[in-house]
C-alpha cells in the first residue's frame, strides 16, 4: 500500500458504489470487486490556501491510481484550472500528501453543460497527457466509471 497523508479529509471505502454530487452534477464508481479506496474531500478539507483545488480525490489503494473529480456548472475552463493545480499539488511528493507519484492519474470535469466545442476539449487532453501524465474526461451531468 502507497503511503498517503490525507489525515480528517480522507476516508477508506470499499462500497460496490461511491457516489459524489453537487447540484445535479453526479461522479459515480462502481466497484463491483469491493476495491479498497480512499475517497478524499480535496476543496474546504484538504486544500484551504487561497489557489484553484478540485472537489474531490479517489484514490485506488491497491495500484495506486488517482482520479481527480471537479464537478462544475458551466465554467469549464476554470474546472481544467482547478484540476491541474490539484494535481500539480497533490502528485509532488515534496509536498507530503504522497511519498511515490501515481502509476495512473485521470482528471474528471462533470459539468451541467460544456460552452467548449470539442477542439478545445481535445487540446486540453493533450495537454492534460502532456503536462501532468493525466487522462482527461468531461462529461455533462453524470459519469460513471466501472473498476
Amino acid at each position: 500500500m502507497p503511503a498517503i497523508h490525507f489525515n480528517e479529509c480522507g476516508n477508506f471505502r470499499d462500497d460496490s458504489q461511491i457516489v459524489v454530487k453537487e447540484n445535479r452534477r453526479e461522479f459515480r464508481i462502481v466497484n463491483n470487486n469491493h476495491k479498497k479506496l480512499l475517497e478524499v474531500k480535496v476543496d474546504g478539507c484538504l486544500i484551504n490556501i487561497e489557489g484553484k483545488r478540485c472537489d474531490w480525490l479517489l484514490i485506488e489503494i491497491d495500484n495506486n491510481h488517482a482520479h481527480f473529480i471537479e464537478l462544475k456548472g458551466c465554467e469549464i475552463k476554470e474546472a481544467f484550472k482547478q484540476l491541474e493545480n490539484t494535481i500539480r499539488i497533490i502528485s509532488d511528493p515534496n509536498n507530503g500528501y504522497i511519498e511515490n507519484e501515481f502509476m495512473k492519474k485521470w482528471a474528471y470535469v462533470v459539468c451541467s453543460r460544456s460552452p467548449m466545442n470539442s477542439t478545445e476539449i481535445q487540446n486540453q487532453k493533450i495537454n492534460f497527457k502532456k503536462k501532468l501524465k493525466a487522462v482527461l474526461v468531461v462529461h455533462e451531468t453524470k459519469y460513471t466509471v466501472n473498476m
